[in-house]
């Protein structure tokens, strides 16, 4: 709350593109308007910042729900049987950056679930 109001977390139009088809195997399983509105009733059964986790800056913070979509881990754990399958190169997100080595498993090498948890990842509205 500030000042007797409250704060309600919204959707910056950047995160559309994890919803609906065009987010692919691994988009959110969820209309974004529900899915807001889900998450800010976690948020305030929460105890709204009791409920938030420190991000990698301070205008960043982690909200982590139980997944209530049937939206996909974009995890799965290693093992004997699929780690021949595992893709590696060095890639930069941009041209100012430093490649570095990243690994990954291709979709259709990997088997996943259902998702136990969702991160939601928060900014302040300053930094966007």
């Amino acid at each position: 709350k500030m000042e007797g109001k409250l704060i309600k977390i919204v959707m910056d139009p950047f995160c559309l593109r994890q919803f609906g088809e065009k987010a692919g195997k691994l988009g959110i399983l969820a209309k974004p308007d529900e899915f807001a509105e889900k998450v800010n009733s976690i948020y305030i059964e929460g105890g709204m910042s009791k409920c938030l986790k420190p991000g990698y800056a301070p205008f960043c913070k982690h909200i982590f729900v139980p997944n209530f979509t049937q939206t996909l881990a974009s995890t799965v754990k290693l093992t004997k049987e699929n780690t021949s399958k595992l893709k590696t190169k060095y890639e930069a997100r941009n041209e100012k950056e430093l490649p570095v080595l990243i690994r990954w498993m291709p979709l259709e090498a990997a088997t996943l679930s259902v998702a136990k948890y969702l991160d939601i990842i928060l900014y302040s509205k300053a930094q966007i």
